[in-house]
C-alpha cells in the first residue's frame, strides 16, 4: 500500500497547474480567446486554508448552522490587485 501526503504549498501549485490546464483547454475549444485565458491565469491565484480562519466570516456571510458543523479546508481563487 503507498500512502501520499501533500502539504499546501505543493497542492497551491499542483491546483495552479490544473487552473492553466484548463484555461487552455478552454482556449483549445474556442469558449474563451488566448489573451483572456492569459490575463485571467496571471492575475488570479488558488490558496488552500484552514477552516478556521475563515469560519467567522463565512457564519456571518451564510449564517447556517451547517457551515458551523462543517469540517475541511476552503479553496479559494483570488485577484491580484
Amino acid at each position: 500500500m503507498f500512502t501520499y501526503s501533500q502539504d499546501y504549498k505543493y497542492s497551491e501549485d499542483f491546483a495552479d497547474g490544473v487552473k492553466a490546464s484548463v484555461l487552455a483547454a478552454l482556449v483549445k475549444e474556442k469558449i474563451i480567446k488566448e489573451d483572456i485565458a492569459e490575463d485571467w491565469c496571471e492575475n488570479h491565484t488558488i490558496i488552500l486554508k484552514k477552516k478556521t480562519i475563515f469560519k467567522t466570516i463565512s457564519d456571518k456571510w451564510f449564517k447556517e448552522a451547517s457551515l458551523k458543523d462543517s469540517e475541511g479546508d476552503y479553496v479559494i481563487v483570488v485577484k491580484k490587485v
